[in-house]
């Protein structure tokens, strides 16, 4: 709220480069946590509040992942949650390697986008999720190694990794 209420005082100052129209929207993109859909999409986002991208892509994981944790994982067996997390998290890679692959390979702004980021968030709820269900060490490395969609997520990142020309 601070930084917002400073850009919307600068752009009062003449020749500052933000209108206040701009400061009123970069201020609502900001706290609404959009700013990365704004940037990402390139809808009307504001340059000097662009930065926010990144706290928008991590609220949002937070008002969205506990639903998944209460809807998803209370209805699994725990055995079953590991093999869950791993499915959500191969859902999470497509929709990056979708997101990279829709892109245009000299555009960057899709690198603010929150499914460019999904599945890096989700890789660490995967290993809660492990270290949760597995006691010992060997057990852990074991449950993710062995995994079936780890594997095939795995040969899907490296094949559009060596195919695309964005990567």
């Amino acid at each position: 709220p601070l930084l917002l209420a400073i850009v919307g005082g600068l752009s009062l100052v003449p020749g500052t480069g933000v209108s206040p129209a701009e400061a009123v929207s970069g201020a609502v993109q900001g706290l609404l946590y959009l700013t990365d859909v704004t940037v990402g999409l390139q809808l009307g986002y504001v340059p000097e509040l662009a930065h926010l991208w990144t706290l928008a892509v991590e609220e949002q994981f937070y008002l969205v992942w506990p639903l998944v944790l209460v809807v998803v994982l209370r209805r699994t067996a725990p055995v079953n949650r590991v093999r869950v997390m791993g499915w959500l998290l191969g859902v999470g890679i497509l929709l990056r390697v979708a997101t990279v692959l829709l892109a245009d390979p000299l555009d960057l702004f899709f690198y603010a986008l929150p499914t460019t980021w999904v599945d890096t968030l989700l890789v660490g709820c995967t290993l809660a999720v492990v270290e949760h269900r597995a006691r010992d060490s060997r057990g852990r490395v074991r449950a993710l190694a062995l995994h079936p969609v780890a594997g095939l997520v795995a040969w899907v990142v490296i094949l559009v990794v060596a195919v695309h020309p964005a990567t």
